[in-house]
């Protein structure tokens, strides 16, 4: 676990930039981080999934009354496998994702 109060992003010019809560980032606890083949940045937090596409983040949280949102907001590893998938990690076990899901749910 990673227990960070900010992020690290590589922009196009090659300086770094921090990120933190103030700039959407949805927990200081980031758990886990992937890159994937579209060049988001996705972030495993304590409080949900995050989208980061170089400008701004967005937040995937559980939401009961939606049955296409991820399963559980404490997540624990990301990984995108060699077909694509997405696979998502929490206690509480694994979901996956094809890309297909993935540009209809979360893109």
């Amino acid at each position: 676990m990673m227990n960070l109060s900010f992020v690290v992003a590589q922009s196009k010019d090659s300086r770094l930039k921090y990120l933190s809560q103030e700039d959407g980032l949805s927990s200081s606890v980031v758990v886990d981080i992937v890159q994937d083949n579209y060049g988001f940045i996705w972030f495993a937090t304590r409080n949900g999934l995050n989208r980061y596409d170089g400008y701004s983040f967005k937040t995937f949280t559980n939401d009961p009354n939606n049955v296409n949102s991820i399963p559980v907001d404490r997540l624990t590893c990301l990984l995108i496998d060699k077909n694509g998938n997405f696979w998502i990690g929490s206690l509480d076990g694994l979901v996956w994702f094809t890309w297909i899901m993935i540009r209809k749910l979360f893109l």
